[in-house]
């Protein structure tokens, strides 16, 4: 029988969260410790003035807003306030580091309330459940969820400031999607102490599931020897290595070995690629150069790469093969790599 462990560890003031399925990592996240999460933070949005297919609109940040015309919602007017919600977190490259460009932020009126568990379409005012993996229950959530949105509401909106509602930590949000009764190690009783103040509220299911641990959990999970991968270009295999390569449009991953084996190779690391998808939180455009194979084999690796991708989310689009021979995949880029986040904060190692 499967087993499902959850880890909380921190470096610096840096958290690190894992969700272990039989000592292999499922899922890893990172963050500044008390920084809310962008995408779930509610913003009152004032109406600059519309173009042609969406609004520019002002959020208190330092970057414009960008609202497209959603299909369902009704038409603003200049100077007009309304709840939005950034679509997708900044994406930035080398080229894009300087202060003299600065990408307008994208904004959407579809709320996805903090410690999400339900979507909230505001032109119908209705809640529904969220499809993701690991699902825990929402009953319990749903209707502080909506007691929250109500209060956001009443607040009034034309005085209302820019940020109503900051989103989850990372913590926050790794919590909220544990399945019920899974163990939680935790390193120190700072952490110990924020996850039962959510828990208590949010998933009381895991009160009893939390346990306090000693510092570097991590390592003694062997866990930081998977956690350096994710920070590496170059991941070594037998005979060869894989390198990723990040940049604003596309994730480039190459197969690097010798052409000899290139069969067999190509079926070794179909469950590493897979794995350092789902650690290193990757999305939007990514290009996969195999080793050379003949059109029966590309078909058998895009169908096994496209069952071990099953259990992430949001979900893949494998969308065949390349005319020069690269796997094509896709899905919307709404975090930023675990690698930005290190490099962000200066935490890479």
């Amino acid at each position: 029988m499967s087993t499902l462990n959850a880890f909380v560890d921190n470096e610096l003031n840096l958290v690190k969260v894992a969700l272990v399925k039989d000592d292999v990592p499922i899922f890893m996240d990172a963050d500044v410790l008390d920084r809310p999460g962008q995408l779930e933070t509610i913003f009152a949005a004032t109406v600059l003035r519309k173009d042609t297919s969406f609004y520019w609109c002002d959020i208190g940040l330092t970057r414009p807003g960008l609202l497209s015309l959603e299909k369902g919602f009704q038409s603003l007017r200049e100077g007009e306030k309304i709840l939005v919600q950034i679509k997708r977190e900044a994406f930035l490259d080398k080229g894009e580091a300087s202060h003299h460009f600065a990408k307008p932020v994208e904004l959407t009126r579809q709320i996805v309330l903090a410690h999400q568990g339900c979507l909230y379409f505001a032109y119908t005012g209705q809640f529904k459940p969220r499809t993701a993996l690991p699902i825990c229950a929402l009953s319990q959530q749903q209707q502080v969820l909506e007691r929250i949105y109500t209060e956001v509401q009443q607040h009034g909106l034309a005085s209302a400031p820019s940020l109503i509602l900051p989103g989850p930590t990372v913590l926050d949000r790794f919590l909220k999607e544990l399945p019920p009764r899974t163990p939680v190690k935790i390193a120190t009783p700072e952490l110990m102490l924020k996850a039962k103040t959510f828990c208590h509220v949010y998933r009381p299911d895991l009160l009893d599931y939390l346990m306090l641990e000693r510092s570097g959990l991590w390592a003694k999970e062997g866990l930081d020897e998977i956690w350096q991968t994710c920070l590496d270009d170059i991941v070594p295999v037998s005979m060869g290595n894989i390198l990723i390569e990040l940049t604003a449009c596309v994730t480039t991953i190459d197969v690097n070995a010798p052409l000899a084996k290139s069969r067999e190779i190509n079926q070794q690391v179909l469950g590493l690629i897979a794995q350092q998808l789902m650690w290193r939180r990757l999305s939007g455009n990514v290009i996969i150069d195999f080793l050379a194979d003949s059109p029966v084999q590309q078909q058998i690796i895009q169908k096994t790469l496209t069952t071990l991708l099953k259990v992430d989310r949001p979900a893949w689009r494998i969308l065949g093969w390349s005319p020069l021979g690269w796997l094509e995949l896709q899905r919307p880029k709404r975090r930023i790599s675990l690698n930005m986040v290190m490099q962000q904060y200066n935490l890479r190692g």
